[in-house]
């Protein structure tokens, strides 16, 4: 079966990060990881995509990949 992936440019990535991290911070007692996303197939490097989550809340915890593009967050691990 052929598989039709669609592949996002930054700008719908950004409005759907933004809904997520609205998403977070209405529901605290819920924990999130993150993982690289956009980094493979979308060929969107790291410090860009980290970026769109420089507003995440404290429950939103992230690759440790992204530790030097968002120091003050909270990391759980990587995928290598």
């Amino acid at each position: 079966k052929e598989m039709n992936l669609r592949v996002l440019s930054i700008d719908p990535i950004k409005v759907y990060v933004d809904l997520f991290i609205q998403y977070a911070i209405a529901n605290t007692v819920i924990q999130f990881k993150v993982t690289r996303i956009g980094t493979g197939l979308a060929g969107i490097d790291d410090a860009t995509m980290a970026e769109l989550f420089v507003d995440a809340p404290s429950n939103v915890f992230f690759d440790s990949k992204w530790i030097e593009f968002l120091p003050t967050k909270n990391f759980w691990g990587t995928f290598d």
